[in-house]
């Protein structure tokens, strides 16, 4: 990571408001798991790019990791604002609710996050377990069923849970 952040610090020295170096000076203390350093480097790059949602959808990261789910959860709305096309946006915003125990708008960004990439396995095998955890068990077995043909094994006990209601062949 050394040499990274040399190079970033260059840039930066170079020209201040390089929104893209600020950005990745991020990531890169998000790596090293520096929270302080990764969060003054991300508002940086929002403040001197406030149309990109990255670094916006960075903190929310951040922010959901040091369990500041409210937080979070305003910066991944934000990032949301601006790019409302990105799945993974919507999926960790649906985690982040999940946490905080308002599961309808949880299923709800879940079934946005399928929506926008029908491929997106993680986000069906989540909207499975909470609607399983809801009492919605039909709901569960059908995106459950979705998962596993894109590749998702649950481990057993879920699926000795949803064995009584799966539809017989």
């Amino acid at each position: 990571y050394a040499e990274a952040l040399q190079n970033y610090k260059q840039v930066i020295k170079v020209n201040p408001r390089h929104a893209l170096a600020l950005l990745n000076m991020g990531v890169v203390y998000d790596r090293m798991r520096e929270d302080a350093l990764a969060e003054k480097y991300y508002l940086e790059a929002a403040s001197v790019d406030s149309q990109n949602a990255a670094p916006l959808f960075n903190l929310g990261l951040l922010y959901d990791k040091s369990k500041k789910y409210e937080l979070a959860l305003d910066y991944l709305n934000r990032a949301i604002k601006l790019n409302s096309k990105k799945a993974d946006f919507y999926f960790n915003k649906a985690n982040v609710l999940a946490k905080l125990d308002r599961v309808d708008g949880a299923i709800a960004a879940y079934q946005k996050t399928v929506s926008l990439d029908p491929n997106h396995m993680d986000g069906y095998a989540n909207l499975s377990i909470v609607s399983y955890l809801t009492g919605k068990y039909e709901d569960a077995v059908e995106y459950y069923e979705e998962a596993a043909m894109l590749g998702y094994q649950a481990p057993k006990e879920f699926l000795q849970a949803l064995e009584p209601y799966r539809k017989s062949p």
